[in-house]
């Protein structure tokens, strides 16, 4: 099971850099930084949703 998760990953890995290899380096940078930022407030709102 852990070889599966393992090759998904690099595939997904390898596909994400195909995509961005032409990209500089603030570009990678606001993709990383709004990814946080989606992420991190969705698990916020469903930890403060959970609470109340």
């Amino acid at each position: 099971m852990g070889q599966v998760i393992d090759q998904k990953q690099r595939q997904i890995a390898v596909y994400l850099d195909r995509k961005t290899q032409h990209w500089n380096g603030a570009s990678k940078l606001i993709l990383l930084v709004t990814i946080c930022l989606v992420f991190g407030g969705a698990s916020l709102w469903l930890l403060i949703r959970a609470c109340y």
